[in-house]
Order: structure tokens, then C-alpha cells, then sequence
């Protein structure tokens, strides 16, 4: 986008069906508010991924994920992107090397089309082992979607491998925002940083230069979203996203999702909750103008359980799409970063994930689920976690990125 317009830079996506996407408000309502935000009864068509009981039974968004030095699975996609030259096809692959059973007609049916969404490297990048699971739970619609995008970046320092990007985006209102975020926020993302390399030059340090993409780049996703969900309903998506390079790892939060750090089997919270209970938020809130209500838990007017989040034009500006931005020096000691929605959160303790993610990479705690029994560790704990926050009756969709920064 040329310096000084405001034509998006992003082309309107097709109409897609409103099967998982229909306006509802249930994500972080969790019941009915006073006011005039109720949203209208959603339109949804029953199909194989929903149930018309209340309690839902647990659905998978199939986990995937990458061992050093193989290329990541590519769950199928509706739409399909073009084939990337120079590049095969990815193959998944079992812990001997061949290549792994595919699933069946009846297992590739039952799985959600929200959230499936790998990038092969287009660039020189890390290779770090990561693992992905997405589950509705018991949620009637899935709202939770994640990217992970290889390589999307240069490094700041040349010759170095490029940067890679992992995000959880927790969605409400429907899947529109969170789907919005998903194909467009590391797109982003990577021209902002390259437009302040090119103006800026050395300049402007890491911290600064993360601190300032990332700000731009969230408050422009933000804006051209307007074009793409409705504005007089509560509609909008929460993000936790990271950038691993060799040398350090950019966080940037907006609402209730969380990263953690484990370093040397010490669980770090990298983020902060972005709650209308939290003291600067509410006073950050009552100084726009706002109200944080005691409803249900404390919300944004009455009406919305988390203070930040891209979207939601009918909170605004009581609602900020800032992201709260930090720069973290690796070291030989950091073990594996965990990015999850709060799905996780609500029922597991920073200290809880870290210790089962930690024994799933030793090998200590093998899963029993049969679809991540050929995956790498990292995979397996993603899965492992999701799990057992749906045995621990949380009642949001859960979705879990695990990246393995060492071998265990």
C-alpha cells in the first residue's frame, strides 16, 4: 500500500459459508447481557462437524507437525493455495521416515475446516520442531483458528535464517475475524517490517523496530477488517502470535490468549491477559468512556469477557487492538514456547502445560491418541494439552502451538 491512502491492501475474500461463521455471540458471552448487543439467532446449516446436543462431543482439527529437518504436513484445504515452485508436494511422514498412513474418508469428514492452515518454507528458516492441535470441545461452532508460516521473513542480521511465525487466534461472534487474521496478519506483518527497514535503516533497534511493525501492523489488520464483517455486532478475534529467530523471539498479544516461555523447566509467562479486570485495562476502559460490568464474570460493557481484540467496531474505542509487544533473547536454556487460547488457560496453569509438554518431548508421557501416535514430540504434547483440557471440562475450543526450541 502506497504511504498516506487508505485503500487495503488486501483483496476481498469470497463469501464463504456461514456454517462456522454465522454471528453468535457465545464465545465470550457465556449468557445473555443487558443492553443493546444482543446478537440476532445464528444461521447455521447442520452439517457433520456440529451436533444438535447442548454438550457437544470433542472434535479434532487434525494435529501437525514438524520434525528437524522435514517439511510440515499440509492439512487439505477448501481452497486450496497454488502450488509453490521448487517445491513438492509434503508428505507426512512416520518417526522411521516413511511415509505415514493417510486418513480415511470417515476420519477426513469429521474433521473442522477451521484452522488447517501450514505455510511450507519459502526461505532459508530454522526448521524448528513444532506441533499444532485445534479441538471445538464443546462448543457447538468452531471459532479458534492458527497459522504457521516458515520462513515469512528475513532475519535482521544477513545470512542468517529467516524469521518463523507461529499464531493462535481465538475468535467470537463467529470464525470471520479469526479467519481474517489468519490468512492476512503475517502478510502483514512481514511488508510492515521491511518498510521500516527500508525508512528506518539501522536506526531503530530490535525491541523498537518489532514494537512499531507489530503495532502498525495489527492496527492496519484491524482497520481493513471493517470491510469484511459486520460493524453493528460483535464480531472479533483475539491473537497471540510469535516470531522465532536464531537469536530471539518477538511476542505480540491482543486479548485473553497466552505464550509461555519454559526455560531450564521454569514455566515464563512471556504475555498478560488482556481482562477488564485487570487494573490498567479498567482504567484504560473507564478513561475511553466504558464500563467493566460484573455479568457473568467482569465484561466490557456488560457484554465482552476480554478488554483487547481485533474487530469488535461496536466496542470501539472501549475495545483496543493494540498488541502488547516483547523482544526475548534466547538463550541455551529456553526448552519449548507454548502459544494457546483460553480454552487452555481457563482449566491449566502455566505450570500444569509446562510440566506436561516438557515430560511429552523427554518421551516420559506418551499419548494415547491414535491420530499423533506418528508425529514428532512436539505434536504429541500440543495434542496431550488440548486433551486434557477438554477432560478438565473446558468449554471453549482449545488450540495449542507447541515450538521446541532445543532438543530435550
Amino acid at each position: 500500500m502506497a504511504e498516506g491512502t487508505d485503500t487495503p491492501i488486501l483483496a476481498p475474500r469470497p463469501k464463504e459459508e456461514e456454517s462456522d461463521g454465522a454471528p453468535t455471540i457465545q464465545a465470550k458471552m457465556g449468557g445473555s447481557s443487558p443492553g443493546n448487543f444482543q446478537a440476532p439467532p445464528p444461521k447455521r446449516q447442520q452439517g457433520p462437524q456440529e451436533s444438535s446436543d447442548d454438550e457437544a462431543p470433542p472434535k479434532r482439527v487434525r494435529s501437525v507437525g514438524q520434525s528437524s529437518g522435514s517439511t510440515p504436513e499440509a492439512p487439505p484445504s477448501p481452497n486450496p493455495a497454488p502450488p509453490v515452485a521448487g517445491f513438492d508436494p509434503p508428505v507426512a511422514l512416520a518417526a522411521d521416515g516413511a511415509a505415514a498412513p493417510q486418513a480415511s474418508a470417515a476420519e477426513a469428514a469429521a474433521v473442522p475446516a477451521v484452522g488447517v492452515d501450514v505455510e511450507p518454507p519459502g526461505r532459508l528458516q530454522t526448521l524448528q520442531p513444532f506441533g499444532v492441535t485445534s479441538l471445538i470441545g464443546r462448543r457447538r461452532t468452531m471459532e479458534d483458528t492458527y497459522k504457521v508460516a516458515l520462513g515469512f521473513t528475513h532475519s535482521l542480521v544477513e545470512g542468517e535464517p529467516a524469521y518463523d511465525f507461529f499464531g493462535v487466534y481465538d475468535g467470537h461472534g463467529g470464525s470471520a475475524a479469526a479467519k481474517f487474521c489468519r490468512d492476512n496478519l503475517h502478510l502483514v506483518l512481514a511488508v510492515e517490517v521491511e518498510r521500516l527497514r527500508r525508512l528506518a535503516g539501522e536506526e531503530l533497534g530490535e525491541l523498537e523496530l518489532w514494537q512499531r511493525a507489530m503495532a502498525d501492523c495489527f492496527d492496519r489488520v484491524d482497520r481493513e477488517m471493517l470491510f469484511m464483517v459486520p460493524q453493528d455486532i460483535l464480531v472479533g478475534s483475539t491473537a497471540v502470535v510469535a516470531v522465532v529467530g536464531t537469536r530471539s523471539i518477538i511476542i505480540a498479544n491482543c486479548g485473553d490468549s497466552r505464550a509461555v516461555l519454559c526455560r531450564n523447566g521454569i514455566a515464563v509467562p512471556v504475555t498478560s491477559d488482556h481482562k477488564p479486570n485487570r487494573l490498567d485495562e479498567m482504567q484504560r476502559l473507564i478513561r475511553a468512556g466504558g464500563k467493566v460490568i460484573d455479568w457473568n464474570g467482569y465484561r466490557v460493557m456488560g457484554v465482552l469477557a476480554t478488554s483487547r481484540a481485533l474487530g469488535d467496531y461496536c466496542l470501539k474505542p472501549f475495545v483496543s487492538a493494540e498488541p502488547e509487544v516483547s523482544v526475548i533473547n534466547r538463550t541455551e536454556e529456553d526448552e519449548f514456547l507454548i502459544l494457546a487460547s483460553d480454552g487452555l488457560w481457563d482449566v491449566a496453569s502455566n505450570e500444569f502445560a509446562c510440566r506436561v509438554v516438557r515430560q511429552c518431548l523427554k518421551g516420559q508421557l506418551p499419548t494415547t491418541s491414535q491420530n499423533v501416535v506418528l508425529q514428532p514430540a512436539a505434536s504429541q504434547a500440543a495434542s496431550l494439552l488440548a486433551e486434557l483440557a477438554i477432560a478438565r471440562e473446558s468449554f471453549d475450543n482449545v488450540s495449542v502451538v507447541v515450538v521446541q526450541l532445543k532438543k530435550m
